[in-house]
């Protein structure tokens, strides 16, 4: 009966270690879910942001270019904005030199 009681003590502080486990694990799952919540709300600031960054760095004279009184040239935003579309594709790329 000796092995019977020692095989008793070890299951219950095995049971024990398998509570306290499960608890650390609840903590560690809520932590995680925290910090998805943080990654999702900072992809969507990026993704709000971003490109408006982006324009203000690509078109930084457009500001001093714009006229006073928006109405005193009605064609001024349409041929603007065809002229950057077109222009946006004819921008210098970097090319990768090819090693042989």
């Amino acid at each position: 009966m000796p092995n019977a009681k020692l095989y008793n003590i070890i299951a219950q502080r095995e049971s024990k270690l398998n509570f306290q486990m499960a608890g650390e694990q609840r903590k560690l799952a809520h932590a995680s879910k925290r910090d998805s919540g943080a990654q999702k709300t900072i992809a969507l600031l990026g993704a709000v942001f971003l490109p408006g960054a982006y324009l203000a760095v690509r078109f930084p004279i457009l500001s001093t270019l714009l006229p006073s009184n928006p109405r005193a040239n009605p064609l001024y935003y349409p041929v603007r904005l065809q002229h950057d579309i077109l222009q946006f594709p004819k921008q210098p790329r970097r090319r990768r030199r090819r090693l042989l």
